[in-house]
């Protein structure tokens, strides 16, 4: 008897999360369609019960879930649903000071992806004509904390550099994901220690003369 009472208890548990998530969602403003009940569905069956915990690696785990229940053509949209709910929350969270604590652009040992940048004016300028590898920054590689952090920083300039083209955005970007990569295959400990040899062997790994200017 206890046991059944227990379930039951676990269960309406489980039930008032599952609205106090919708809920939270709903608060959004964003117009509900089956984008947003598929998104809502699949949270709440990994038991995610704060916006907050909506995170990248997740967004990989939606995908995989999405292409086996949808065409993958229509893949992008219900993905898209995923970013403007995370956003959203984002931004609305930003207006308080636990909220900006939170998300405060700092480095950490996480996964960072560029379209949930805390500020939305530079956030947006990342929506159109980026490839998804150039918004994904992995500071969770085994290698140097020294070296995580010059890139970071690095990373951190470009996107703060508004006065730059989108263009050539991303050929910074396309640089520091190389030499990041770079970097990480020969097990470079400090950019700032670099021997001539490693810089050559480096360079041969960027395809355009432009890029290389990362380096100097």
């Amino acid at each position: 008897m206890q046991q059944a009472e227990h379930i039951t208890e676990s269960e309406v548990d489980i039930e008032k999360k599952k609205q106090e998530l919708y809920s939270e969602i709903d608060a959004l403003g964003i117009k509900s369609d089956s984008r947003i009940n598929k998104l809502k569905k699949f949270l709440a069956d990994r038991k995610i019960w704060h916006l907050e915990e909506m995170d990248y690696p997740l967004r990989n785990s939606y995908e995989q879930y999405l292409r086996g229940q949808i065409r993958s053509q229509i893949v992008s949209f219900y993905l898209k649903i995923y970013d403007t709910v995370k956003q959203q929350h984002i931004y609305q969270q930003m207006q308080t000071l636990n909220g900006k604590r939170i998300y405060e652009w700092k480095y950490q040992n996480k996964i960072y992806f560029l379209k949930y940048y805390p500020e939305k004016e530079i956030a947006e300028t990342f929506e159109t004509s980026y490839k998804t590898n150039l918004l994904v920054w992995d500071f969770t590689q085994n290698c140097s904390e020294v070296l995580k952090k010059q890139i970071f920083y690095t990373l951190s300039r470009i996107i703060a550099n508004t006065s730059m083209s989108k263009a050539y955005r991303n050929v910074r970007l396309k640089s520091l994901k190389l030499l990041y990569d770079s970097c990480v295959q020969l097990n470079i400990t400090d950019i700032g220690l670099l021997e001539m040899e490693q810089v050559e062997t480096i360079l041969k790994n960027f395809p355009e003369t432009s890029q290389r200017s990362i380096l100097h």
